[in-house]
């Protein structure tokens, strides 16, 4: 099963960079650009190439603002959980290129918070589903608190990847 990353209608050029930047951290995972194309012919369109979930990315003044979650099932696509942007630092900010060929999901806080978001996330991006490449390192997805919960992508010697990205809420559908 394949991650698709996209991002809403008419996407900033650091949004555009952002979902990159996801799609190299995250393995497994494609980037599909949306055009023109509604929410509902991408949502459908998935569910046919047999892709398990998407995260489609908003913006609200130029930056990344939101990443919505979709479970992708047959007939049925619907929105999962809605995670709230509230700043975030990029490899394009720090000049660095990396790649994440096997990634590790790990909870640093272990509040209530922190561990419903670690087990959507582990849900979403299942570990053991993607196999080590030739091109990239083994990394971490690590969930710290801080005033907000920090998403941190991290190499084997927990050397900061990039992106990372500050989440000042989350919100979950009810079947969650």
């Amino acid at each position: 099963m394949v991650l698709y990353i996209t991002s809403s209608r008419r996407p900033s050029v650091r949004t555009r960079i952002f979902i990159k930047e996801l799609e190299r951290v995250i393995p497994g995972s494609k980037r599909l650009v949306r055009g023109k194309k509604s929410l509902d012919d991408i949502l459908k369109l998935m569910v046919a190439e047999g892709a398990s979930h998407i995260f489609v990315i908003d913006n609200v003044k130029g930056n990344p603002s939101n990443i919505r979650i979709y479970e992708l099932y047959p007939g049925q696509p619907k929105m999962i959980a809605r995670l709230f942007i509230s700043g975030l630092s990029l490899q394009v900010d720090v000049k660095k290129k990396r790649y994440i060929s096997q990634l590790e999901i790990v909870d640093r806080c272990n509040n209530k918070d922190s561990t419903s978001l670690f087990d959507l996330l582990r849900r979403v991006i299942p570990e053991t589903r993607f196999s080590v490449t030739e091109k990239g390192v083994p990394g971490k997805l690590v969930i710290e608190c801080d005033k907000y919960l920090l998403l941190k992508f991290l190499d084997d010697r927990d050397r900061v990847l990039y992106p990372v990205i500050r989440v000042s809420r989350v919100d979950y559908e009810r079947s969650i």
